[in-house]
């Protein structure tokens, strides 16, 4: 049944700005502390560098902290969290609840935006009658589809998208992007004072400190507010370059003297290198370099067959390979790669679509208002006035296009993408085309928060049954099989989860082998496993460890076996140990379980 011309869509309590704002932080709070709390023992790759960088910050050595690959900011955060003194088994909890705590900032900073947007739709209608934007309640009600999807589900505040682990700070780019963009929108509208700018160049500054591509972006926002203010004969603008420039540049300063280059930090560089350069091989990154890249210092290789990379000094960390990107690969030269550039613009494409496809509710309402608004002519010129919101989000999507395009990458400009397009829809004050605008986007929302509420009910679920880690649980079998915190391992293979293990055991992993190559190893001769083991042992490590094991495990019926002595189960993990310590042999190591003897490996399958 269609509503009466005039008659509210939304639910009465809905119409309350008071009573909308308190169940919808609800509604904000529950679901992401579910979803963080579910997935608090879960830590990636790059979640051990930053509680690496933030240790050495912690203990006051700043010569190992300072860091051209991670950004500073969640560091720093973790740093401070550090002087609470808490177990190093609540490590990854309290980085999750810092991700908490950005994800309020970032649905704080997104009410801000909304609220200027709706400010500026008001100064904008001069009387009652006037076709204006949508509702106080439908903007509250699609924002808030728009935040929890992008913001649980998009920048993986607890990797259950399946792009990461939640230890990363894209929650906190949400957090500075939406500011800013509430900054600028308060700057169109004339409104902007002294405070106006300083808080953007503030904002756009701890953005580059929470991730390194804000930097460039930070001047596509400045130019967007000064040519606004150009216009607008306010020379308090130039507050907004100068405060980013006060801020942002000790970090830069400090970076570049560390680096012995100018440099506002490599994550793009390097990125570039894995990802779209001619020897591009990341994420099985593991140390393969070519002679001709000329690297100043890269990783030192032991042997060739099987390679063998050793990375002990001169860089800190759990895993100083990774924690010390920049370091290893000092001295790479661009070089423009074209069929890698075609590649990698083919895969934007494709993700880019994804994302959209994964939106397509939001997609279908403009339709719908732009239909009922009738006029494309007024639509198209409503949406070129807000060229200083959709303006940085373009220059953002063009720059990721180039090297990878995530869900987490972009999230925050998605957001901003489609408030500018709905906000460019004119509408009738009342009657009946304002109510089927209304029922538009309530049908939007309740989309969105089917997939929404079916996440939180699985992450109240598996809170509920509190899965044991299975991080922890090989930290805990290396200590039962006599690994000492301080010694180092090697590993066969880069772990499929992350290097947690290593940092909760307190040991560093030292040398490897690195993925692609597991294989010359396992189905290496005696004498070529032999070989590897004392290569490791020259090294200083005290054992190997490896969750790649040949892929099939059986009873012996194959007519090529492979035996696999001297390895050891960790715990009920999928993690296996090889002592090299000659004091002990593999066998009469304690606290493990051994392969049985019965058991052996089939032929390698391809």
């Amino acid at each position: 049944m269609e509503p009466a011309c005039g008659e509210p869509v939304f639910p009465t309590w809905l119409a309350k700005a008071r009573v909308r704002r308190i169940v919808f932080w609800l509604i904000v709070i529950v679901l992401g502390f579910l979803q963080i709390w579910s997935h608090r023992l879960l830590v990636d790759h790059d979640g051990v560098a930053y509680l690496d960088v933030a240790e050495n910050y912690a203990r006051g050595a700043w010569s190992a902290a300072i860091n051209g690959y991670y950004s500073p900011l969640y560091s720093w955060l973790m740093a401070l969290a550090f002087l609470l003194k808490f177990p190093r088994s609540w490590e990854s909890t309290v980085l999750h609840l810092i991700n908490f705590v950005g994800y309020l900032g970032a649905f704080a900073c997104f009410e801000f935006f909304l609220r200027e947007l709706m400010r500026r739709e008001k100064t904008d209608m001069d009387s009652e009658d006037q076709a204006t934007g949508l509702s106080e309640s439908a903007w509250h009600t699609v924002g808030l589809g728009l935040f929890l999807y992008s913001s649980l589900y998009m920048a993986n505040i607890s990797g259950s998208s399946g792009q990461g682990d939640g230890s990363t700070p894209d929650i906190l780019v949400m957090l500075f992007v939406f500011l800013a963009a509430g900054l600028l929108i308060r700057i169109h509208n004339g409104r902007a004072q002294a405070g106006t700018y300083t808080a953007l160049g503030a904002t756009l500054a701890f953005g580059y400190f929470a991730k390194t591509a804000i930097f460039p972006l930070s001047f596509v926002f400045l130019g967007a507010a000064g040519f606004i203010s150009l216009r607008q004969r306010k020379v308090a603008f130039l507050l907004a370059p100068l405060c980013f420039v006060l801020i942002a540049g000790p970090w830069v300063a400090a970076l570049s003297h560390a680096e012995g280059q100018f440099t506002f930090g490599d994550n793009g560089k390097l990125s570039y290198r894995w990802l779209v350069a001619e020897h591009a091989n990341w994420p099985e990154w593991g140390g393969q370099t070519e002679k001709e890249e000329n690297l100043i210092h890269p990783p030192r290789r032991l042997s060739i067959d099987p390679p063998i990379y050793e990375f002990a000094t001169p860089v800190a960390g759990t895993f100083p390979l990774w924690y010390g990107s920049s370091y290893w690969l000092q001295g790479w030269k661009f070089h423009f790669s074209r069929t890698g550039q075609m590649r990698v613009l083919h895969e934007s494409h494709i993700n880019f679509w994804e994302i959209l496809d994964h939106q397509k509710e939001y997609l279908v309402l403009l339709f719908v208002l732009i239909l009922i608004q009738r006029t494309a002519l007024a639509y198209g010129k409503a949406l070129w006035g807000l060229w200083p919101l959709w303006a940085p989000c373009i220059a953002a999507f063009a720059m990721y296009a180039l090297v990878r395009v995530e869900p987490r990458y972009v999230a925050a400009f998605v957001v901003v993408t489609w408030v500018s397009l709905l906000a460019a829809v004119r509408l009738p004050a009342k009657g009946i085309v304002r109510n089927c605008a209304d029922c538009a986007v309530l049908a939007t929302f309740l989309a969105t928060a089917a997939g929404v509420a079916h996440g939180g009910i699985h992450d109240f679920q598996s809170t509920l049954r509190a899965a044991p880690s299975e991080q922890a649980e090989v930290a805990a079998g290396l200590r039962k099989l006599g690994i000492l915190e301080g010694q180092s391992l090697a590993t066969i293979g880069i772990p499929h989860d992350s290097y947690y293990w290593a940092r909760l055991a307190g040991v560093r992993v030292i040398a490897e082998i690195p993925s692609p190559n597991v294989n010359q190893y396992w189905f290496g001769t005696p004498a070529t496993q032999e070989q590897v083991r004392s290569l490791f042992a020259q090294t200083g490590v005290v054992a190997i460890v490896t969750d790649v094991m040949p892929s099939e495990v059986r009873y012996q019926q194959s007519s090529e076996p492979l035996h696999l002595p001297g390895w050891r189960q960790i715990g009920n993990t999928s993690y296996f140990l090889f002592s090299l310590r000659s004091s002990a042999s593999a066998e009469s190591v304690p606290g493990g379980r051994g392969l049985p003897g019965d058991l052996v490996t089939g032929t390698h399958q391809n």
